[in-house]
Protein backbone atom coordinates (compact mmCIF):
# COMPACT_ATOMS: atom_id res chain seq x y z
CA UNK A 1 0.00 0.00 0.00
CA UNK A 2 1.54 3.56 -0.91
CA UNK A 3 2.45 5.87 1.68
CA UNK A 4 0.48 9.62 1.64
CA UNK A 5 2.44 12.47 1.23
CA UNK A 6 3.59 13.76 4.59
CA UNK A 7 1.98 17.05 6.66
CA UNK A 8 3.64 20.27 7.40
CA UNK A 9 3.24 20.21 11.35
CA UNK A 10 4.88 23.35 11.57
CA UNK A 11 7.86 23.02 13.67
CA UNK A 12 11.83 22.37 12.56
CA UNK A 13 10.95 18.86 12.78
CA UNK A 14 8.62 18.66 9.75
CA UNK A 15 9.00 17.09 6.77
CA UNK A 16 8.99 19.33 3.64
CA UNK A 17 5.80 18.28 0.87
CA UNK A 18 6.87 16.64 -2.21
CA UNK A 19 8.77 18.82 -4.13
CA UNK A 20 6.89 18.91 -7.35
CA UNK A 21 3.60 20.08 -5.36
CA UNK A 22 5.28 22.94 -3.12
CA UNK A 23 7.21 24.34 -6.94
CA UNK A 24 4.03 23.94 -8.39
CA UNK A 25 1.96 25.55 -5.92
CA UNK A 26 4.37 28.24 -6.21
CA UNK A 27 4.81 28.71 -9.79
CA UNK A 28 0.79 28.63 -10.41
CA UNK A 29 0.65 31.76 -8.24
CA UNK A 30 3.59 33.78 -9.31
CA UNK A 31 5.30 32.72 -12.79
CA UNK A 32 3.88 31.93 -16.50
CA UNK A 33 3.15 28.27 -16.76
CA UNK A 34 5.48 27.66 -19.32
CA UNK A 35 8.23 29.44 -17.14
CA UNK A 36 7.01 27.78 -14.48
CA UNK A 37 7.19 24.14 -16.13
CA UNK A 38 10.99 24.93 -17.61
CA UNK A 39 11.68 25.52 -13.72
CA UNK A 40 10.05 21.99 -12.78
CA UNK A 41 12.13 19.98 -15.62
CA UNK A 42 15.15 21.78 -14.73
CA UNK A 43 14.53 20.85 -10.83
CA UNK A 44 13.61 17.54 -12.40
CA UNK A 45 16.94 17.16 -14.04
CA UNK A 46 18.41 18.12 -10.73
CA UNK A 47 17.42 15.87 -8.58
CA UNK A 48 17.52 12.79 -11.15
CA UNK A 49 21.44 13.94 -11.33
CA UNK A 50 21.86 13.88 -7.65
CA UNK A 51 20.41 10.70 -7.20
CA UNK A 52 23.02 9.27 -9.92
CA UNK A 53 25.94 11.40 -7.99
CA UNK A 54 24.56 8.88 -5.21
CA UNK A 55 24.88 5.81 -6.92
CA UNK A 56 28.48 6.18 -8.05
CA UNK A 57 29.73 6.96 -4.62
CA UNK A 58 27.94 3.78 -4.16
CA UNK A 59 29.33 1.63 -7.53
CA UNK A 60 32.80 0.88 -6.60
CA UNK A 61 31.30 -0.97 -3.21
CA UNK A 62 29.03 -2.97 -4.82
CA UNK A 63 31.65 -3.60 -7.61
CA UNK A 64 34.28 -5.02 -6.00
CA UNK A 65 35.40 -8.21 -7.24
CA UNK A 66 36.08 -11.51 -5.30
CA UNK A 67 39.65 -12.87 -6.28
CA UNK A 68 38.60 -16.27 -5.70
CA UNK A 69 35.48 -15.94 -8.03
CA UNK A 70 37.36 -14.01 -10.18
CA UNK A 71 40.04 -16.58 -10.79
CA UNK A 72 37.26 -19.32 -10.98
CA UNK A 73 35.84 -17.27 -14.10
CA UNK A 74 39.18 -17.12 -15.49
CA UNK A 75 40.27 -20.75 -14.95
CA UNK A 76 36.91 -21.23 -16.92
CA UNK A 77 38.18 -19.21 -19.83
CA UNK A 78 41.07 -20.73 -19.72
CA UNK A 79 39.41 -24.40 -20.50
CA UNK A 80 37.24 -22.65 -23.11
CA UNK A 81 39.71 -21.20 -24.97
CA UNK A 82 41.86 -24.05 -25.50
CA UNK A 83 39.08 -26.73 -26.19
CA UNK A 84 37.93 -23.77 -29.12
CA UNK A 85 41.92 -24.22 -30.25
CA UNK A 86 42.87 -20.70 -29.35
CA UNK A 87 46.01 -21.31 -27.95
CA UNK A 88 47.70 -17.75 -27.89
CA UNK A 89 44.66 -16.57 -26.18
CA UNK A 90 44.92 -19.40 -23.61
CA UNK A 91 48.20 -18.23 -22.37
CA UNK A 92 47.43 -14.73 -21.76
CA UNK A 93 44.50 -16.46 -19.48
CA UNK A 94 46.78 -19.07 -18.14
CA UNK A 95 49.46 -16.19 -16.83
CA UNK A 96 46.23 -13.88 -15.49
CA UNK A 97 44.88 -17.42 -13.12
CA UNK A 98 47.96 -17.38 -11.82
CA UNK A 99 48.07 -14.28 -10.76
CA UNK A 100 44.70 -14.45 -9.28
CA UNK A 101 45.66 -17.94 -7.60
CA UNK A 102 47.98 -16.36 -5.79
CA UNK A 103 45.97 -13.55 -4.59
CA UNK A 104 42.85 -15.51 -3.90
CA UNK A 105 44.56 -18.13 -1.73
CA UNK A 106 48.22 -17.38 -1.43
CA UNK A 107 51.46 -19.76 -3.21
CA UNK A 108 50.72 -22.96 -1.46
CA UNK A 109 46.99 -23.64 -2.05
CA UNK A 110 45.84 -26.09 -4.60
CA UNK A 111 44.37 -23.25 -7.32
CA UNK A 112 47.89 -22.19 -7.67
CA UNK A 113 48.76 -25.45 -8.14
CA UNK A 114 46.33 -26.28 -10.94
CA UNK A 115 47.20 -22.64 -12.70
CA UNK A 116 50.61 -23.52 -12.42
CA UNK A 117 50.14 -26.84 -14.36
CA UNK A 118 47.55 -25.06 -16.60
CA UNK A 119 50.06 -22.39 -17.62
CA UNK A 120 52.47 -24.78 -18.36
CA UNK A 121 50.61 -27.03 -20.50
CA UNK A 122 49.88 -24.25 -22.84
CA UNK A 123 53.10 -22.95 -22.86
CA UNK A 124 54.33 -26.63 -24.05
CA UNK A 125 51.77 -26.39 -26.61
CA UNK A 126 53.08 -23.22 -28.15
CA UNK A 127 56.86 -24.86 -27.99
CA UNK A 128 57.52 -21.97 -25.22
CA UNK A 129 60.01 -23.86 -22.84
CA UNK A 130 61.26 -21.11 -20.86
CA UNK A 131 59.98 -21.42 -17.13
CA UNK A 132 57.61 -24.53 -17.54
CA UNK A 133 60.06 -26.94 -15.31
CA UNK A 134 60.09 -24.77 -12.77
CA UNK A 135 56.48 -24.03 -12.69
CA UNK A 136 55.70 -28.02 -13.37
CA UNK A 137 57.97 -28.73 -10.36
CA UNK A 138 56.31 -26.19 -8.06
CA UNK A 139 52.71 -27.20 -8.87
CA UNK A 140 54.32 -30.89 -8.16
CA UNK A 141 55.45 -29.72 -4.56
CA UNK A 142 52.18 -28.56 -3.87
CA UNK A 143 49.82 -30.75 -5.22
CA UNK A 144 52.21 -33.62 -3.39
CA UNK A 145 52.58 -31.56 0.25
CA UNK A 146 48.36 -31.21 -0.24
CA UNK A 147 47.02 -34.61 -1.67
CA UNK A 148 50.27 -37.08 -0.92
CA UNK A 149 52.80 -38.02 -4.09
CA UNK A 150 50.95 -40.99 -5.22
CA UNK A 151 47.49 -38.70 -5.55
CA UNK A 152 45.83 -38.82 -8.87
CA UNK A 153 46.32 -35.02 -8.23
CA UNK A 154 49.92 -35.06 -8.12
CA UNK A 155 49.96 -37.83 -11.14
CA UNK A 156 48.61 -35.21 -13.51
CA UNK A 157 51.10 -33.17 -13.09
CA UNK A 158 53.76 -35.17 -13.60
CA UNK A 159 52.04 -36.59 -16.93
CA UNK A 160 52.56 -33.10 -17.96
CA UNK A 161 56.50 -33.03 -16.80
CA UNK A 162 56.93 -35.73 -18.48
CA UNK A 163 55.74 -34.92 -21.77
CA UNK A 164 57.58 -31.90 -21.30
CA UNK A 165 60.98 -33.73 -20.92
CA UNK A 166 59.97 -35.61 -23.99
CA UNK A 167 59.73 -32.61 -26.06
CA UNK A 168 63.20 -31.88 -25.13
CA UNK A 169 64.71 -35.20 -25.76
CA UNK A 170 65.24 -36.14 -21.82
CA UNK A 171 63.65 -39.20 -22.96
CA UNK A 172 64.84 -41.45 -19.75
CA UNK A 173 63.44 -39.01 -17.42
CA UNK A 174 60.22 -38.94 -19.28
CA UNK A 175 59.68 -42.89 -19.46
CA UNK A 176 60.27 -42.93 -15.38
CA UNK A 177 57.91 -40.05 -14.75
CA UNK A 178 55.21 -42.11 -17.37
CA UNK A 179 55.59 -45.41 -15.34
CA UNK A 180 55.28 -43.74 -12.03
CA UNK A 181 51.72 -41.61 -13.39
CA UNK A 182 50.81 -45.11 -15.17
CA UNK A 183 51.29 -47.24 -12.02
CA UNK A 184 49.11 -44.49 -9.86
CA UNK A 185 46.37 -44.51 -11.81
CA UNK A 186 46.09 -47.90 -11.84
CA UNK A 187 45.67 -48.26 -8.25
CA UNK A 188 43.71 -44.89 -7.63
CA UNK A 189 40.04 -45.23 -7.07
CA UNK A 190 37.30 -43.28 -8.95
CA UNK A 191 35.33 -42.98 -11.99
CA UNK A 192 38.27 -41.67 -13.80
CA UNK A 193 40.03 -44.20 -13.16
CA UNK A 194 40.27 -46.09 -16.64
CA UNK A 195 40.71 -43.03 -18.54
CA UNK A 196 43.76 -41.90 -16.60
CA UNK A 197 45.38 -45.49 -17.22
CA UNK A 198 44.15 -44.50 -20.87
CA UNK A 199 46.10 -41.34 -21.20
CA UNK A 200 49.03 -42.57 -19.16
CA UNK A 201 49.04 -45.56 -21.60
CA UNK A 202 48.47 -43.43 -24.89
CA UNK A 203 52.01 -41.17 -23.68
CA UNK A 204 54.32 -44.07 -23.36
CA UNK A 205 53.07 -45.63 -26.83
CA UNK A 206 53.72 -42.08 -28.41
CA UNK A 207 57.02 -42.27 -26.08
CA UNK A 208 58.16 -45.39 -28.18
CA UNK A 209 57.45 -44.34 -31.45
CA UNK A 210 59.72 -41.48 -30.94
CA UNK A 211 62.30 -43.92 -30.22
CA UNK A 212 61.78 -45.69 -33.31
CA UNK A 213 60.28 -49.40 -31.10
CA UNK A 214 57.04 -49.45 -33.09
CA UNK A 215 56.02 -53.09 -32.75
CA UNK A 216 55.70 -52.17 -28.42
CA UNK A 217 54.25 -49.01 -29.22
CA UNK A 218 51.51 -50.31 -31.30
CA UNK A 219 50.79 -52.84 -28.78
CA UNK A 220 50.45 -49.97 -25.88
CA UNK A 221 48.51 -47.24 -28.78
CA UNK A 222 45.80 -50.77 -29.11
CA UNK A 223 45.42 -51.18 -25.10
CA UNK A 224 44.73 -47.13 -25.41
CA UNK A 225 42.28 -47.31 -27.44
CA UNK A 226 40.20 -50.33 -26.34
CA UNK A 227 39.70 -48.95 -22.81
CA UNK A 228 38.99 -45.35 -24.65
CA UNK A 229 36.58 -47.27 -26.80
CA UNK A 230 34.69 -49.17 -23.83
CA UNK A 231 34.22 -46.13 -22.39
CA UNK A 232 33.73 -43.20 -24.47
CA UNK A 233 32.76 -45.02 -27.73
CA UNK A 234 34.60 -44.27 -31.21
CA UNK A 235 33.14 -40.54 -31.58
CA UNK A 236 34.61 -39.35 -28.75
CA UNK A 237 37.61 -36.80 -28.68
CA UNK A 238 39.81 -39.16 -26.62
CA UNK A 239 39.35 -42.11 -28.91
CA UNK A 240 40.12 -39.87 -31.97
CA UNK A 241 43.68 -39.05 -30.11
CA UNK A 242 44.27 -42.91 -30.25
CA UNK A 243 42.78 -43.43 -34.08
CA UNK A 244 45.10 -40.93 -34.83
CA UNK A 245 48.04 -42.13 -32.85
CA UNK A 246 47.40 -45.53 -34.42
CA UNK A 247 47.56 -44.03 -38.34
CA UNK A 248 51.31 -42.24 -37.48
CA UNK A 249 52.40 -45.51 -35.98
CA UNK A 250 51.06 -47.86 -38.91
CA UNK A 251 52.74 -45.42 -41.43
CA UNK A 252 55.70 -46.37 -39.76
CA UNK A 253 55.19 -49.39 -39.68
CA UNK A 254 55.09 -49.48 -43.29
CA UNK A 255 51.18 -50.46 -43.40
CA UNK A 256 49.13 -47.81 -45.04
CA UNK A 257 46.31 -49.09 -45.57
CA UNK A 258 45.99 -49.29 -42.03
CA UNK A 259 47.09 -45.65 -41.53
CA UNK A 260 44.88 -44.23 -43.63
CA UNK A 261 42.03 -46.22 -42.30
CA UNK A 262 42.78 -44.97 -39.04
CA UNK A 263 43.65 -41.47 -39.96
CA UNK A 264 40.35 -41.04 -41.52
CA UNK A 265 38.70 -41.84 -38.16
CA UNK A 266 40.62 -39.25 -36.14
CA UNK A 267 39.61 -36.69 -38.94
CA UNK A 268 35.92 -37.28 -38.81
CA UNK A 269 35.99 -37.36 -35.17
CA UNK A 270 37.52 -34.31 -34.89
CA UNK A 271 35.60 -32.61 -37.70
CA UNK A 272 32.18 -33.48 -35.83
CA UNK A 273 33.30 -32.72 -32.34
CA UNK A 274 35.44 -29.67 -32.50
CA UNK A 275 34.82 -28.41 -36.10
CA UNK A 276 36.86 -28.41 -39.23
CA UNK A 277 39.29 -25.80 -38.34
CA UNK A 278 40.07 -26.61 -35.27
CA UNK A 279 44.19 -27.40 -34.78
CA UNK A 280 43.52 -31.18 -33.90
CA UNK A 281 41.33 -31.40 -37.26
CA UNK A 282 44.24 -29.75 -39.09
CA UNK A 283 46.70 -32.29 -37.10
CA UNK A 284 44.66 -34.94 -38.82
CA UNK A 285 44.93 -33.47 -42.40
CA UNK A 286 48.52 -33.37 -42.10
CA UNK A 287 48.78 -37.02 -41.16
CA UNK A 288 46.07 -37.62 -44.59
CA UNK A 289 48.39 -35.67 -46.37
CA UNK A 290 51.85 -37.22 -45.84
CA UNK A 291 49.56 -40.70 -46.18
CA UNK A 292 48.69 -39.46 -50.06
CA UNK A 293 52.76 -38.23 -50.30
CA UNK A 294 53.26 -41.84 -49.34
CA UNK A 295 51.22 -43.34 -51.52
CA UNK A 296 51.98 -40.62 -54.82
CA UNK A 297 48.94 -39.61 -54.36
CA UNK A 298 50.63 -35.78 -54.99
CA UNK A 299 47.30 -33.78 -56.23
CA UNK A 300 45.24 -35.04 -53.55
CA UNK A 301 47.60 -34.25 -50.86
CA UNK A 302 48.30 -30.63 -51.57
CA UNK A 303 44.73 -28.92 -50.96
CA UNK A 304 44.91 -30.99 -47.61
CA UNK A 305 48.09 -30.26 -46.61
CA UNK A 306 47.53 -26.54 -47.75
CA UNK A 307 44.17 -26.20 -45.42
CA UNK A 308 46.27 -27.74 -42.13
CA UNK A 309 48.91 -25.46 -42.90
CA UNK A 310 46.47 -22.43 -42.57
CA UNK A 311 44.84 -23.67 -39.58
CA UNK A 312 48.30 -24.62 -37.55
CA UNK A 313 49.90 -21.03 -38.40
CA UNK A 314 46.70 -19.44 -37.19
CA UNK A 315 46.83 -21.42 -34.01
CA UNK A 316 50.65 -22.03 -33.41
CA UNK A 317 52.88 -19.44 -35.82
CA UNK A 318 55.72 -21.80 -37.77
CA UNK A 319 57.74 -22.91 -34.73
CA UNK A 320 55.88 -25.78 -33.41
CA UNK A 321 55.91 -29.76 -34.30
CA UNK A 322 52.62 -29.35 -35.92
CA UNK A 323 54.10 -27.22 -38.38
CA UNK A 324 56.65 -28.81 -38.67
CA UNK A 325 55.47 -31.88 -40.07
CA UNK A 326 53.00 -30.03 -42.19
CA UNK A 327 55.88 -27.63 -44.09
CA UNK A 328 57.81 -30.91 -44.80
CA UNK A 329 54.76 -32.70 -46.75
CA UNK A 330 54.26 -29.55 -48.20
CA UNK A 331 58.27 -29.58 -49.18
CA UNK A 332 58.05 -33.06 -50.66
CA UNK A 333 54.89 -32.23 -52.70
CA UNK A 334 56.34 -29.17 -54.06
CA UNK A 335 59.61 -31.37 -55.02
CA UNK A 336 56.77 -33.92 -56.81
CA UNK A 337 55.68 -31.23 -58.77
CA UNK A 338 58.82 -30.01 -60.01
CA UNK A 339 58.30 -26.89 -57.80
CA UNK A 340 62.03 -26.73 -56.40
CA UNK A 341 62.42 -23.15 -55.36
CA UNK A 342 59.11 -23.62 -53.06
CA UNK A 343 60.13 -26.73 -52.51
CA UNK A 344 63.65 -25.46 -50.76
CA UNK A 345 61.29 -22.58 -49.11
CA UNK A 346 59.77 -24.97 -47.27
CA UNK A 347 62.72 -27.45 -46.26
CA UNK A 348 63.88 -24.71 -44.71
CA UNK A 349 60.66 -23.55 -43.17
CA UNK A 350 60.14 -27.29 -42.00
CA UNK A 351 63.64 -27.53 -40.42
CA UNK A 352 63.71 -24.46 -38.53
CA UNK A 353 60.12 -25.26 -36.73
CA UNK A 354 61.19 -28.87 -36.12
CA UNK A 355 64.67 -27.17 -34.20
CA UNK A 356 62.68 -24.59 -32.48
CA UNK A 357 59.94 -27.53 -31.20
CA UNK A 358 62.31 -30.36 -30.29
CA UNK A 359 65.47 -28.93 -30.54
CA UNK A 360 68.88 -30.19 -32.54
CA UNK A 361 69.17 -33.07 -30.48
CA UNK A 362 65.71 -34.66 -30.78
CA UNK A 363 64.92 -37.93 -33.07
CA UNK A 364 61.76 -36.25 -34.71
CA UNK A 365 64.47 -33.68 -35.80
CA UNK A 366 66.27 -36.85 -36.98
CA UNK A 367 63.37 -37.80 -38.93
CA UNK A 368 62.94 -34.05 -40.33
CA UNK A 369 65.90 -33.83 -42.00
CA UNK A 370 66.08 -37.10 -42.99
CA UNK A 371 63.69 -36.62 -44.87
CA UNK A 372 64.93 -33.00 -46.34
CA UNK A 373 67.99 -34.65 -47.13
CA UNK A 374 66.21 -37.14 -49.52
CA UNK A 375 64.03 -34.00 -51.25
CA UNK A 376 67.75 -32.68 -51.67
CA UNK A 377 68.41 -35.91 -53.03
CA UNK A 378 65.97 -35.99 -55.90
CA UNK A 379 66.74 -31.80 -56.43
CA UNK A 380 70.13 -32.56 -57.26
CA UNK A 381 69.67 -34.87 -59.75
CA UNK A 382 67.16 -32.99 -61.42
CA UNK A 383 67.99 -31.15 -64.32
CA UNK A 384 65.55 -28.65 -63.91
CA UNK A 385 67.16 -27.89 -60.31
CA UNK A 386 69.25 -24.91 -60.01
CA UNK A 387 70.74 -24.12 -56.37
CA UNK A 388 70.63 -20.85 -54.94
CA UNK A 389 74.37 -18.69 -55.93
CA UNK A 390 76.34 -18.52 -53.18
CA UNK A 391 74.42 -21.75 -51.45
CA UNK A 392 75.45 -25.13 -50.62
CA UNK A 393 74.61 -27.55 -53.59
CA UNK A 394 72.16 -29.52 -52.99
CA UNK A 395 74.13 -32.75 -52.52
CA UNK A 396 75.87 -30.73 -50.44
CA UNK A 397 73.01 -30.10 -47.93
CA UNK A 398 71.85 -33.74 -48.07
CA UNK A 399 75.60 -34.58 -46.89
CA UNK A 400 75.22 -32.64 -44.11
CA UNK A 401 72.08 -33.50 -42.94
CA UNK A 402 72.60 -36.81 -43.40
CA UNK A 403 75.21 -36.60 -41.44
CA UNK A 404 73.31 -34.94 -38.58
CA UNK A 405 70.52 -37.26 -38.44
CA UNK A 406 72.51 -40.48 -38.32
CA UNK A 407 74.59 -38.76 -35.34
CA UNK A 408 71.20 -37.58 -33.56
CA UNK A 409 69.54 -41.42 -34.21
CA UNK A 410 72.46 -43.25 -32.97
CA UNK A 411 72.78 -41.06 -30.03
CA UNK A 412 69.27 -41.36 -29.02
CA UNK A 413 67.82 -45.01 -30.97
CA UNK A 414 70.74 -46.92 -31.20
CA UNK A 415 73.39 -47.06 -33.43
CA UNK A 416 71.86 -50.46 -35.32
CA UNK A 417 68.38 -49.28 -35.14
CA UNK A 418 66.73 -49.23 -38.68
CA UNK A 419 66.48 -45.54 -39.19
CA UNK A 420 70.22 -44.73 -38.23
CA UNK A 421 71.27 -47.73 -40.55
CA UNK A 422 68.78 -46.30 -43.49
CA UNK A 423 70.31 -42.92 -42.81
CA UNK A 424 74.10 -44.06 -43.12
CA UNK A 425 73.54 -46.11 -46.19
CA UNK A 426 72.00 -43.14 -47.72
CA UNK A 427 74.90 -41.05 -46.55
CA UNK A 428 77.66 -43.64 -47.73
CA UNK A 429 75.88 -43.75 -51.22
CA UNK A 430 76.21 -39.68 -51.36
CA UNK A 431 79.59 -39.98 -50.39
CA UNK A 432 80.16 -42.25 -53.57
CA UNK A 433 78.50 -39.76 -55.75
CA UNK A 434 80.69 -37.20 -54.27
CA UNK A 435 83.95 -39.18 -55.06
CA UNK A 436 84.66 -39.04 -51.25
CA UNK A 437 85.31 -43.52 -51.20
CA UNK A 438 87.22 -43.13 -47.97
CA UNK A 439 84.33 -41.23 -46.54
CA UNK A 440 82.02 -44.22 -47.83
CA UNK A 441 84.10 -46.46 -46.79
CA UNK A 442 83.81 -45.68 -43.17
CA UNK A 443 80.21 -45.45 -43.16
CA UNK A 444 80.23 -49.04 -44.25
CA UNK A 445 82.50 -50.22 -41.54
CA UNK A 446 80.23 -48.39 -39.12
CA UNK A 447 77.06 -50.37 -40.50
CA UNK A 448 78.98 -53.53 -40.34
CA UNK A 449 79.84 -52.92 -36.63
CA UNK A 450 76.91 -52.05 -35.73
CA UNK A 451 74.77 -54.70 -36.99
CA UNK A 452 77.02 -57.24 -35.74
CA UNK A 453 77.14 -55.55 -32.50
CA UNK A 454 73.44 -56.22 -32.11
CA UNK A 455 73.53 -59.52 -33.35
CA UNK A 456 75.84 -60.57 -30.65
CA UNK A 457 73.63 -58.70 -27.93
CA UNK A 458 70.45 -58.76 -29.31
CA UNK A 459 67.74 -56.47 -26.64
Amino acid sequence: MSESPPTDTGGDDRKPAPAENWFGSLFSRQLPRSTALLLIAGAATLSVLAAWLQISRQTPQKRQIDPQAAWVEMADRVKALKSAGRYGEAIKAAETAVRLAEQAYGPDHPAMAESLNELGQQMVAQSRFEGVERMYQRSLAIQSRLTGSESPEAAHVANNLAQFYEKLGRFEEAGGLYERTLAIYRKAPGGDQEANVALALNNIACLEDTLGNHEDAARIHRQALAIREQLFGPADIATAESYGNLAANARERGDLEAAERDQRRALSVRERTVGPTHPLTASSLSGLARLMVARKEIAAADPIALGALAIQRKAYGLGHTASAATLETLALIRGEQGEFETARRYAEQALASRLKANGPKHPRTADTMDAIAMLFVRLDASEKSKPVEGQPSDRDAAVRLLEKASEIRAAVIGPAHPKTIASLRSLAELYKKADRKDDAAKVETRISDALAASEKNPK
